[in-house]
């Protein structure tokens, strides 16, 4: 049923090796590339890198799609607040921290295998420093002839558990270029975005602007965010935040990420 589904130029790129790992987020992409993977390869690796710019949250469900769907899932950890150039936060942000990222999983797997990511059709159009790491490193990216849409409908039809999971990021891109990452920063901001998901929003971004937040919600729960102005306030405002604003425009707006 797998092979039926998958693009026959992703099977030849993922039969082009022996052993291989990907780089596994969670997301539907990496998610649909490991399963493909452990399908075709049974000893392939799934590869999750725990830095301090990934939510909890998002880290154990990482955890749990591996183990429904019996990946070989190894758990890295990586400090990137040790890295200058990553805390100093500029357009080339994404570059250390992909780079950072690779070396780890390298670290992981040694030489012998091959390392993909999930990178797919709609990445390449967007501005991604790291794409320039991951051709660096030679990572291969079997789904880059894929739309998301393509690989949410094929998600979908395998029956993988996280299909419609919205599209994240990083912690760390809710910090506008040229302002330093902190610990603290990317604690309020967990926080703040936990608040809002347990609160029943299926998306959100809190954009940080100085001691600000700026919440991004979907089109379709401003009115409710609106409704939950004092509450989330309250509470945002606890957790360290000056002033609040509600973007009216929702998401994605002029963000990309």
């Amino acid at each position: 049923m797998v092979m039926e589904m998958i693009d026959d130029v992703v099977l030849r790129r993922i039969g082009d090796f022996d052993k291989v790992a990907v780089a596994f987020s969670g997301g539907v992409d990496s998610t649909l590339l490991a399963y493909v993977c452990k399908t075709v390869k049974p000893d392939s690796l799934a590869i999750t890198v725990d830095t301090e710019v990934i939510a909890r949250g998002e880290l154990e469900e990482a955890k749990n799609i591996a183990k429904t769907l019996g990946l070989n899932h190894k758990v890295v950890r990586l400090k990137l607040l040790d890295i200058p150039e990553f805390v100093e936060n500029s357009e080339m942000r994404c570059y250390y921290c992909k780079r950072a990222i690779i070396k780890a999983i390298k670290g992981e797997i040694g030489d012998d295998y091959v390392l993909f990511d999930g990178t797919n059709k709609d990445d390449l159009s967007d501005f991604r420093p790291g794409l320039r790491a991951k051709k660096e490193f030679g990572v291969v990216s079997p789904l880059e002839c894929l739309t998301k849409e393509e690989i949410r409908k094929i998600a979908r039809e395998l029956g993988l558990p996280n299909w419609n999971k919205p599209s994240n990021s990083c912690l760390a891109t809710r910090i506008p270029y040229g302002y330093k990452i902190t610990k603290k920063k990317l604690e309020m901001i967990e926080e703040a975005e936990k608040f809002l998901k347990d609160s029943g929003f299926s998306v959100i971004r809190v954009r940080m602007e100085g001691k600000n937040a700026r919440i991004e919600v979907g089109i379709n729960e401003i009115e409710k965010a609106f409704r939950m102005r004092e509450v989330i306030v309250d509470k945002l405002k606890q957790l360290g935040f000056q002033r609040i604003s509600l973007d009216l425009e929702g998401y994605p707006s002029r963000h990309c990420k």
